[in-house]
């Protein structure tokens, strides 16, 4: 198992070389958090990237 990040109250790891899409969406999700990137960085992220995503709570779309 290898640990991808980690944060006060969880851990994210994965069990091999290989990420599955799912996690790689979760890692491009807590980089972009990391970012605290705005309502357009967003939008513009995943549409670059094909990746669907909320935004986060208290963003209007």
């Amino acid at each position: 198992m290898k640990v991808i990040y980690h944060d006060h109250s969880w851990v994210l790891m994965t069990k091999g070389r290989s990420k599955s899409k799912v996690i790689k969406d979760k890692i491009l999700d807590i980089e972009l958090h990391k970012l605290v990137a705005i309502e357009e960085t967003w939008k513009l992220a995943c549409k670059m990237l094909d990746h669907k995503h909320d935004l986060p709570q208290g963003e209007e779309t």
